[in-house]
C-alpha cells in the first residue's frame, strides 16, 4: 500500500440529493488509523437535467454529482 494516500468514507446526504449545495470537513484514514491522517473540505452539490425533444425522439437524463475540494490539512 502507498504510504502517501489516505482515504474517507464520504455519505451523500439527502439534502445534496434533493439539489442543496452542502460543505463540510471529513476526516481521512490511513497508515496512522482511522480518521488520524487529517482531514478535507469538501463542497457536494447534484444536478437533474432532462431533455426531451417532441418531434425527433431523443430523450437524455443526466444526473451529476460535483463535488469541490476547497482545503484539505495532514496530520504530522
Amino acid at each position: 500500500m502507498d504510504e502517501l494516500i489516505a482515504w474517507a468514507h464520504i455519505p451523500i446526504s439527502q439534502a445534496v440529493l434533493s439539489g442543496e449545495t452542502h460543505e463540510e470537513w471529513f476526516p481521512l484514514s490511513g497508515k496512522q488509523g482511522e480518521g488520524q491522517e487529517g482531514m478535507i473540505n469538501l463542497v457536494l452539490s447534484y444536478s437533474v437535467s432532462v431533455v426531451v425533444y417532441r418531434d425527433g425522439i431523443l430523450h437524455v437524463h443526466l444526473q451529476q454529482i460535483f463535488v469541490l475540494s476547497n482545503s484539505f490539512y495532514v496530520s504530522e
